[in-house]
């Protein structure tokens, strides 16, 4: 890439996210509960997993 600070930009940010849900298939372990999975397809490791886990839950009762 020859811009990464484009990636702070909101939109591109957005945009470079659900690529690498589609393109890793993400849905299919999101819909099986494999939170631990896509992180780690995201980022290699499971750094700060109990705080996604939190966010994760805090999502889901805000999007209920």
């Amino acid at each position: 890439m020859h811009h990464p600070e484009l990636v702070e930009q909101p939109e591109t940010a957005a945009l470079v996210a659900g690529w690498l849900w589609q393109s890793n298939g993400l849905n299919e372990l999101a819909d099986s509960g494999q939170f631990a999975k896509i992180t780690r397809t995201n980022n290699g490791v499971l750094t700060c997993q109990a705080d996604r886990v939190a966010l994760r839950d805090l999502a889901a009762k805000v999007l209920a």
